[in-house]
């Protein structure tokens, strides 16, 4: 059978709202998912399909193949990363046969310099995380793939939120101990954010472009730049109340603590994740298809303050493999 649209990692966040977004417009979806069973909402949207993409990708066919899974993580090694996001990436282009191949990226494609990113400008892979050049030696291989039978598009967001997210909120809501919220300091710098009903806004934008090409790359992210302390501190005063109280400290003093004690997600590596400065320019999206992006963190978040709350908040901090398609979420 060939479906309108091939979606992969459909049992994650992003894959999991792509899912519910395009059945919704109308098409016919096939989710794949590492999960043996899919969760039961899933069910409702799409046809399901148990694959594991860094082991054997059975061949199938689509109009459009949107490539969401990957391995999102700075704890794992390189060679873990890029089985799941180089290797894993091969596999679905080679065995799904599709006209338009969408593949999910990541900001951290781009150092982590705190200059303000634009999709033509030349990556010094040396400088990237392990993440980060696991999904820039997808985007490269994918570059050499290009031929008049499949049209590839690269999308990179950065720091992708909304309801029913398993990796950004909760490393937010992990800062939480006790009465107190524990983070860096000094985290004013302006970062750029991916509010998920922009990408899915983009996405479909670029799905029913007449635009001929071969190969492309867009950044999407919210149209604003944001604040990471003020995000931080925001998501703190959903859970808070006038005991609570947050507690910024030296970084100097966390990379110490972070090396002796079980702060959670204050180790070495994570510390990182919340120092870089990645800022993206979105323009070609604007330029491109004359639409704008409306969404932003804070006109979001009433969305946010609903999830949250309906939500145990050690699901939240632990992102529980079913949060993307908890009843909650839809």
């Amino acid at each position: 059978m060939t479906y309108d649209i091939i979606i992969t990692g459909a049992t994650g966040f992003i894959g999991a709202a792509y899912t519910r977004y395009f059945s919704a417009l109308g098409y016919s979806v096939l989710a794949l998912g590492r999960s043996k069973d899919a969760p039961a909402n899933l069910l409702k949207y799409a046809n399901y399909q148990s694959v594991d993409i860094a082991a054997t990708v059975p061949n199938l066919e689509a109009t459009i193949c949107i490539h969401c899974a990957g391995l999102a993580s700075d704890k794992e090694s390189l060679d873990n990363l890029l089985q799941v996001n180089t290797d894993g990436t091969k596999n679905i282009f080679n065995n799904i046969k599709a006209g338009h191949f969408i593949y999910i990226s990541s900001a951290s494609v781009y150092p982590p310099n705190g200059l303000l990113h634009k999709e033509d400008e030349l990556v010094d892979e040396t400088q990237l995380s392990a993440y980060g050049y696991s999904k820039f030696k997808g985007e490269q291989w994918l570059q050499q793939q290009t031929s008049a039978a499949t049209k590839i598009t690269v999308i990179r967001p950065r720091a992708v939120y909304g309801a029913g997210d398993r990796i950004l909120m909760p490393r937010i809501l992990r800062l939480k101990k006790g009465p107190f919220l524990i983070m860096p300091a000094k985290l004013d710098y302006a970062i750029s954010l991916t509010n998920i009903e922009n990408l899915l806004l983009a996405t479909k934008a670029i799905i029913q472009s007449e635009n001929v090409y071969q190969y492309e790359v867009y950044n999407v992210t919210d149209n604003p730049v944001h604040q990471l302390g003020e995000v931080i501190e925001q998501i703190w005063k959903i859970l808070g109340t006038e005991k609570n109280s947050s507690v910024k400290v030296p970084q100097p003093i966390l990379q110490v603590a972070a090396k002796l004690l079980p702060l959670s997600d204050l180790n070495a590596n994570t510390l990182k994740y919340y120092l870089c400065h990645h800022q993206l320019l979105n323009e070609k999206v604007k330029t491109t298809f004359g639409i704008e992006l409306p969404h932003n963190f804070q006109n979001y978040m009433h969305v946010l303050e609903k999830w949250i709350k309906s939500i145990p908040l050690t699901d939240l901090q632990k992102g529980a493999a079913d949060l993307p398609w908890r009843k909650e979420t839809l």
